[in-house]
């Protein structure tokens, strides 16, 4: 069978087959790896649990990570906002909130689902479990969810890594935003095309975005952009409710990112030889920490 690692070949397969697009990437998972559906689910379900307890401990987190950079971000949003109008909004805030949270985890060498990588793992639960809750969505619609953004990733791994050393911080917090778009919108109602949309709104607006960690350290920005993205995952969720497609076709989109990622210097690829990494106050925290 010929490999479907596109969003148009998703989507011709679940018009042919009349599945949801959820059903077909299922479907396909069980075809490539022998895998009964049981376990699948299971699996997945295991990683909720995963991405539940790294949320619930980056809230709590008062230690400061390894590099002294990071302390208890989530929990200082937390404390104002109990007593503070966000003028995002309470939804987008605490999307932003739980994202940075699992971020946290991330840095401190905590336990996280690395969905697609560990810098970016706090994108795609921190806007499902933000949603969920407002919801009020189940294990299982999660789950489904979840394979909307597997679906993402597959596509965007047949042309190129999905990490800041190969592709920049495009290929990192920039695809978790497409992947919690798409999946979060298929949660909210959002069929066929529509979700593939989300993707391509999502990413295209952070295309370029550069590796440019401080010290080597997954630290900052990572864990702070976390939150940026998860928030721009919603915009482009919204665009498209509201009835606004991305010119560029979402697989286009795929292809002018993995061209940039060839195109980006590898000074802004995880080296820390430039951006961020080489400001003045960037490297004099990494002498500290040398």
């Amino acid at each position: 069978m010929k490999p479907l690692w596109t969003f148009e070949n998703w989507l011709s397969r679940s018009r042919e087959e009349g599945l949801s697009l959820a059903e077909v990437i299922l479907k396909k998972e069980m075809e490539a790896t022998g895998a009964k559906k049981d376990e699948i689910m299971d699996g997945l379900e295991e990683r909720l649990q995963v991405m539940r307890e790294s949320l619930k401990a980056g809230l709590e987190r008062e230690k400061t990570t390894p590099g002294g950079m990071i302390k208890d971000e989530s929990k200082t949003l937390n404390h104002f906002f109990s007593n503070n109008r966000p003028i995002t909004g309470s939804g987008v805030i605490k999307t932003a909130i739980y994202a940075i949270a699992i971020g946290q985890e991330n840095a401190g060498m905590g336990r996280i689902v690395a969905i697609p990588t560990g810098g970016s793992a706090g994108i795609v639960p921190g806007v499902f479990f933000s949603i969920a809750e407002d919801k009020k969505l189940s294990d299982d619609q999660l789950k489904e969810g979840l394979l909307i953004a597997a679906g993402v990733g597959m596509v965007v791994g047949e042309k190129m890594g999905m990490a800041g050393a190969s592709g920049g911080c495009q290929a990192e917090c920039g695809v978790a935003a497409g992947m919690a778009a798409a999946g979060a919108l298929f949660l909210l109602g959002g069929r066929g095309e529509e979700v593939f949309q989300a993707f391509a709104l999502a990413v295209k607006n952070m295309l370029g975005l550069v590796c440019d960690p401080v010290g080597g350290l997954v630290e900052v920005p990572c864990v702070k952009r976390n939150g940026f993205a998860a928030v721009q995952a919603l915009l482009a969720i919204d665009l498209v409710r509201g009835g606004l497609k991305s010119v560029i076709p979402p697989d286009e989109v795929v292809d002018a990112m993995a061209d940039i990622a060839r195109l980006l210097p590898s000074a802004l690829k995880e080296t820390a030889q430039g951006g961020l990494a080489q400001t003045k106050t960037g490297l004099n925290l990494s002498e500290r920490l040398q």
